[in-house]
């Protein structure tokens, strides 16, 4: 889908470019400066780090199993694309400005890494029975000895590396007012709760009462 919107987009600059007898370099400038697209630097560099350890991980598990080249073929990170984008500049250097946000993007990146792990092994798994079940069914042969060959078998079957994974999550605030006054006032009652914290406790209180109707 990324390739195909990439292709898209190049074919819409091309076709105005040429109508108006324009320059395609000067026109998908001034549309990446209409767009207002900020990418978040931070998330780049923790994907950069996750797969170069990903990649050393694997480097050395070639060393004892051999396959070093396959086994760094076939590191996850190859094939994942992440970023994370806002309309608002001043959001993008908050987010690359602040370590407590690298923190959870650092846990975010981790948590994806085991789900994809996780489904790619207990694929490889389902594939690897299926094959060993049909082998039974044809031939009286040893369980631990067909599923053996299963696994080998089943690691370059289609079924086990041609999928598809797609987290897909957006936020959009823009027009949630109340919300965000909401959040600003208990910002506010958690910040008075240092200073007088019986006044916060009341504060918040009746904050709770406004927006619990």
């Amino acid at each position: 889908m990324g390739l195909f919107v990439s292709h898209l987009f190049d074919f819409a600059v091309t076709e105005i470019a040429r109508f108006f007898k324009s320059d395609e370099t000067i026109l998908a400038q001034k549309i990446d400066k209409l767009l207002e697209i900020y990418q978040s630097e931070t998330i780049l560099e923790e994907v950069g780090h996750i797969h170069e350890y990903r990649q050393m991980e694997a480097e050395h598990l070639g060393e004892i199993y051999g396959a070093k080249l396959g086994m760094k073929l076939a590191n996850p990170w190859n094939f994942i694309e992440i970023s994370l984008l806002t309309d608002n500049k001043a959001i993008a250097d908050i987010i690359d400005q602040s370590e407590k946000i690298r923190e959870i993007l650092v846990d975010f990146l981790k948590s994806w890494d085991g789900l994809v792990s996780e489904i790619r092994h207990l694929n490889l798994e389902r594939v690897a029975l299926e094959i060993a079940n049909a082998k039974m069914e044809k031939r009286d042969i040893d369980k631990d000895t067909v599923l053996k060959e299963a696994f080998e078998v089943a690691a370059r079957h289609p079924k086990t590396w041609k999928f598809r994974l797609v987290l897909n999550s957006a936020f959009d605030c823009s027009e949630h007012k109340e919300i965000v006054s909401f959040f600003s006032r208990m910002m506010k009652a958690s910040r008075e709760m240092i200073d007088h914290p019986k006044k916060a406790i009341k504060n918040g209180w009746e904050i709770y009462k406004d927006y619990s109707v």
